[in-house]
C-alpha cells in the first residue's frame, strides 16, 4: 500500500491549521468568541471541535485505545482555552502525536492502513478498516476550517487559499531554484 497520499494529505492538514490559527491570533477576544451561525457557534469552539477530533481519531480510535471509555471523559471544554494560544499550545501536542502516528505507518502489518480498527461509542462494537477513517478525518477538517475561514474572512482575517493544490504550489515554489 502506498503511504505518500496519507502523509501528504496529513502535512497538508497542518499546514492549512496553521493558516488558520495564524489568522484566528489576529481576531479580538469578543470576535473569537462571538456566537456565529457557523460550525460550533464561534471560531474559538469550532476550532476547539476540530482539535478535539483530531485528538478522539489520532489519539484514542487508531491506537486501539477507545473500547470501554468513557467518552465524556475525554471531551474538551472550550471555556478550557481561552485564547489561541491555549488553543496552539495543546493542538501543537496533538499534531505531533497525529504526526508520528502517520509516519510510522507501514504498507502492509499492524500499522497499516489496511488494518482492522476497533472501537465503541457507547453501542455495539464498531470495526472499519483504518484507511477510509485516515480520509474522514481529514475531509472533516476540511469542512470546519472551511466554516472557520468563513469566520475569519468576516472579521477581515481571511487565512486566503486553503486548497492543497495551493499548498503543493507554494512548496514548490518554496524549493525552486
Amino acid at each position: 500500500m502506498d503511504l505518500e497520499p496519507y502523509r501528504l494529505l496529513y502535512a497538508y492538514n497542518r499546514w492549512a491549521n496553521g493558516r488558520i490559527l495564524d489568522q484566528a491570533e489576529k481576531l479580538t477576544p469578543e470576535q473569537l468568541l462571538a456566537p456565529n451561525r457557523r460550525g460550533f457557534g464561534s471560531v474559538r469552539d469550532t476550532l476547539v471541535h476540530l482539535m478535539e477530533n483530531e485528538y478522539f481519531w489520532s489519539g484514542l480510535i487508531w491506537p486501539g485505545k477507545a473500547i470501554g471509555i468513557d467518552w465524556e471523559s475525554f471531551e474538551f471544554d472550550p471555556q478550557d482555552y481561552p485564547d489561541v494560544a491555549a488553543i496552539r499550545a495543546r493542538w501543537t501536542e496533538i499534531e505531533a502525536g497525529l504526526a508520528a502516528f502517520i509516519d510510522a505507518l507501514t504498507p502492509e502489518g499492524e500499522n497499516s492502513p489496511a488494518r482492522i480498527v476497533e472501537w465503541t461509542d457507547g453501542g455495539p462494537l464498531i470495526r472499519r478498516p483504518l484507511w477510509p477513517q485516515l480520509l474522514s478525518v481529514a475531509v472533516h477538517a476540511t469542512q470546519h476550517r472551511s466554516e472557520i475561514a468563513m469566520m475569519l474572512t468576516e472579521y477581515g482575517c481571511s487565512p486566503g487559499d486553503l486548497d492543497l493544490a495551493f499548498d503543493l504550489w507554494t512548496q514548490s515554489a518554496d524549493s525552486a531554484v
